[in-house]
């Protein structure tokens, strides 16, 4: 689809504006949207406050000078928009951004879902953790315990 804006280049950034039950869509490219501080992430999301107060002092303005040296986005211009340039952005800017991040949402680690375990599934994993197990006990010379393990990962196994 293309630009509300400039009618050439493909629209990237999609939002919703609601006025007095009225809803208007705007879709623009990359380069409109950058002429557009009202479209940007931080203005309607909320968290333009949150940005601001983690950005305070002399550390913050040395990170503001900071530049992705892959597309050329400086934190500052994240700080405006809410998007970073590239994925190396995340590791340029790292100190800056694991603050943020946890501060928004708790942890700096993804724990997205995963799908459910089937029984063969867990089958599977016992047998690999017993194996090594098994190693371990031979190697620490526990024959009878490795005969153990070895009985029950064939009972598994069948």
């Amino acid at each position: 689809m293309l630009c509300d804006e400039c009618k050439t280049n493909q629209a990237v950034y999609y939002k919703v504006i609601e006025i007095n039950g009225h809803k208007t869509e705007k879709r623009l490219c990359a380069v409109c949207q950058k002429k557009y501080n009202d479209f940007a992430l931080l203005k309607f999301s909320g968290l333009e406050n949150l940005f601001g107060t983690l950005t305070e002092g002399q550390a913050a303005e040395k990170r503001k000078q900071t530049v992705c040296p892959q597309c050329g986005t400086g934190y500052d211009e994240f700080l405006k928009t809410g998007y970073l340039g590239c994925a190396h952005c995340y590791s340029e800017f790292r100190r800056a951004l694991t603050p943020i991040i946890y501060k928004s949402q708790g942890s700096v680690t993804h724990t997205g879902k995963r799908p459910r375990l089937t029984q063969e599934d867990l089958k599977q994993q016992k047998v690999l953790k017993l194996k090594t197990e098994l190693e371990k006990a031979v190697t620490e010379e526990r024959y009878a315990d490795a005969q153990k393990i070895k009985d029950e990962i064939s009972k598994l196994t069948k």
